[in-house]
């Protein structure tokens, strides 16, 4: 296989791991135009050069960064990348005169829209389950009314200063299954605790509910 061929492959490779994550248009149309310039001008070894990566935690900087190491790292053509919040690297910009002049491009990592934020939950999920399933246990399953409840705490949650994007929703998960695992154990406690000719009886929700987010239900949504 030519050494051109082996290049492309390995952008695809790489390319195709930045492709699937949730938004990040900038980035990945960025990597395109650097990929088809090194390719049709010949660049060789030349750097595709020094970048800002600005925006929120969990808005997918450090993940979309080590992904462009590993597509310019074919022919060592590497890449330089700043990533923080927005106000601090305006900041690192400002306390630098002769750093802007050398960046070649600022890329904005904008906060996840409430759609996206369901979409990288249920992709979370999706992988839990996966998990699941290799260990033999019942998959996670949620009720409507959760499902419903969930886009109005995402909702209400992004409109939050420093928002945290993904890592709100993989905290927020956690806490799900924590709160899920002592309500579920208390039922199934009372549910056989409950003698027989008392007349009651005691519903064991296994699927995900509304009461299940727990602090995420709070008026400061954690």
């Amino acid at each position: 296989m030519s050494e051109d061929k082996e290049d492309d492959r390995a952008f695809a490779d790489a390319f195709s791991e930045l492709d699937i994550m949730i938004g990040l248009q900038d980035i990945k149309r960025t990597q395109k135009r650097i990929h088809t310039a090194i390719k049709r001008y010949g660049l060789g070894n030349a750097g595709p050069g020094l970048y800002i990566f600005a925006g929120n935690p969990g808005t997918g900087k450090t993940s979309a960064g080590k992904l462009m190491g590993q597509i310019d790292d074919r022919k060592q053509n590497m890449a330089v990348v700043f990533a923080g919040y927005v106000g601090k690297m305006n900041g690192f910009i400002e306390g630098n005169p002769d750093m802007e002049r050398r960046i070649t491009k600022t890329i904005d990592f904008p906060d996840y829209t409430t759609d996206d934020l369901l979409k990288i939950f249920d992709l979370m999920v999706c992988e839990k389950n996966s998990d699941l399933a290799e260990m033999e246990l019942p998959p996670i399953e949620m009720s409507d009314a959760f499902r419903n409840t969930l886009k109005g705490v995402l909702d209400k949650a992004r409109k939050e200063k420093n928002f945290g994007n993904a890592s709100y929703v993989a905290g927020l998960i956690r806490a799900v299954q924590r709160n899920h695992a002592t309500r579920t154990a208390t039922e199934t406690f009372y549910s056989e605790e409950a003698p027989e000719d008392s007349g009651q009886s005691v519903t064991i929700q296994t699927a995900w509910l509304p009461e299940d987010l727990g602090e995420y239900l709070s008026p400061s949504g954690r």
